[in-house]
This record gives structure tokens, C-alpha cells and sequence, in this order.
């Protein structure tokens, strides 16, 4: 994804989902959660299955405990 702004504006427009009440913050609150849904839904299409997956695609640092499975 190519986006000029990453914002949750741009966001919602770039997936196609509905906005209500913008800069409210209960919309924007659920309009998040749908963003996050939808960004799963497509990384779950990719083979990424868990938390763990989704750090280490992005470079980020291994935790150790149980809180991140690999």
C-alpha cells in the first residue's frame, strides 16, 4: 500500500468503508477497530496467523514470554 497521508482518513477511504461522524471519538474508535479487521482479514490471506507473525514482518524486536507466539 502507496499512501501520500497514513492516516485514518485515508485509511477508511483506501478499504472503502463508511464514514458517519468523523473526528467524533466513538466513530473514530470504531472506525479503527473496522480498519484493523479489515488489515487481519488480508494479512490472515498471507499466511500471517498471530501477533508473533505480524513483529516479525515488520522487523520488530523478539519478546520474549507467553505473550508472543511465534
Amino acid at each position: 500500500m502507496q499512501l501520500e497521508k497514513l492516516d485514518l482518513t485515508a485509511l477508511v477511504a483506501y478499504y472503502g468503508l463508511e464514514v458517519h461522524d468523523a473526528h467524533h471519538a466513538l466513530d473514530d474508535a470504531f472506525l479503527t477497530a473496522r480498519v484493523w479487521q479489515v488489515m487481519m482479514h488480508k494479512a490472515q490471506a498471507q499466511g500471517i496467523r498471530n501477533l508473533g507473525d505480524l513483529l516479525r514482518i515488520a522487523g520488530a524486536p523478539r519478546f520474549p514470554g507467553r505473550w508472543f507466539r511465534s
